[in-house]
């Protein structure tokens, strides 16, 4: 009672909303999912199959996003970040960006500015609490 979702939004078979809840618009919420009482889920957010947002969770409702001098990189989930093609946890991307930058090409300059980008949305997601993945039911 009391929730509201967004257009465009789609939600899949059998997953539960809590009351109270918001989904922003153009979201996917996967089969199976349960979203906790009082929960705001941020326009264009994907929450995975079978995942489990508890109550009072609040994603985003601005990603963050850059646009650099090769492929745009951004916040693409909780705990996620892609770029171009790539989507991986963003721990792969603190770990991994300069060999990634290496193998596509990337000139000096431009790793500097994807190694601080990678930085500043590993602080945003930090300061958002989507730093870490939700604990999926898989994971549980």
């Amino acid at each position: 009672a009391g929730s509201e979702i967004g257009a465009h939004s789609k939600i899949g078979d059998y997953s539960k909303i809590g009351d109270a809840s918001t989904i922003g618009a153009r979201s996917e919420i996967g089969a199976r999912s349960k979203i906790g009482a009082g929960s705001k889920i941020g326009a264009g957010s994907e929450i995975g199959a079978g995942s489990k947002i508890g109550a009072r969770y609040n994603l985003p409702t601005q990603p963050l996003w850059f646009h650099g001098v090769k492929y745009p990189i951004g916040y693409h989930s909780p705990g996620m970040v892609a770029s171009g093609c790539i989507k991986n946890p963003i721990g792969w991307w603190e770990e991994n960006i300069v060999r990634c930058a290496e193998e596509h090409g990337y000139s000096s300059d431009e790793i500097k500015e994807y190694e601080w980008r990678v930085k500043a949305l590993a602080d945003w997601m930090k300061v958002w609490g989507v730093y870490d993945a939700p604990i999926t039911k898989a994971e549980a």
